[in-house]
């Protein structure tokens, strides 16, 4: 009986993700920049925000306000992109889904919030009536209580399952982590990841990152690491310029 009411519970709740109800915005929207995630700042070569929806573009400082215009849309992505100064390659966004995050009428940019506005994106590219019925606000406080870091988990994975019908809850359980040893590094490489941890070396060029299966990328100044990890945990790392 247990197993059959935990099982109904992670359906409920796939389905409450699935069963948003489409709402009708107003033609503009509010949004405040937040603070740059502490291990971005701490190295000092990521600064300010851009401001990316659906064509609109704008430069943000942290703390500022934006208003933009959302138009008709029933779902709208919306993301703030950072970059390493020097550096061609983009950080992991943070972000928010219109209207569906709206918190006191206002949207607030988060670490989750720009894995689930990327998930919103690939979806709505593929059905955009569908993208405009799943609870993103649901599905980004799923994330944010089940991964500490979102961006473990490709958004690609996620709107796939969703364009399929067959996203469940336990889709978001966080992925083993393993510890990859490096070598080499010549000086502090920022996550690609706003909830990640920079690479901090010793005074032999040495750190150990925790990471999950798939290809994590890490940044500094004219310089680039990319990590790849197995399912066994095996990794492969390649230090570049990009």
């Amino acid at each position: 009986m247990r197993y059959r009411a935990r099982a109904f519970l992670l359906l409920a709740t796939a389905c409450a993700i699935l069963a948003g109800c489409r709402l009708f915005p107003p033609g503009r929207a509010d949004l405040v920049a937040p603070p740059l995630p502490e291990a971005w700042a701490a190295g000092g070569t990521v600064s300010g925000w851009k401001l990316e929806a659906d064509g609109f573009r704008a430069w943000l400082a942290p703390g500022c306000t934006a208003e933009f215009e959302v138009g008709t849309a029933e779902v709208l992505p919306v993301f703030l992109r950072a970059a390493v100064a020097g550096n061609p390659l983009p950080l992991r966004p943070l972000g928010s889904v219109w209207p569906h995050c709206l918190a006191g009428g206002t949207l607030a940019p988060s670490a989750a919030g720009g894995w689930a506005a990327s998930v919103c994106a690939i979806l709505a590219a593929r059905d955009r009536r569908l993208a405009a019925s799943v609870d993103w606000s649901r599905l980004e406080r799923e994330v944010s209580s089940r991964l500490p870091d979102p961006w473990t988990l490709e958004p690609a994975l996620v709107a796939a399952r969703l364009a399929d019908g067959a996203f469940r809850v336990t889709d978001l359980d966080a992925p083993e982590l393993f510890p990859v040893a490096l070598a080499g590094l010549p000086g502090l490489f920022v996550d690609e990841s706003p909830a990640g941890a920079s690479l901090a070396p010793d005074a032999d060029g040495k750190a150990v990152a925790y990471l999950p299966p798939g290809v994590r990328r890490f940044l500094a100044p004219g310089l680039a690491l990319t990590v790849s990890v197995d399912r066994e945990g095996r990794a492969t790392a390649c230090l570049y310029v990009p």
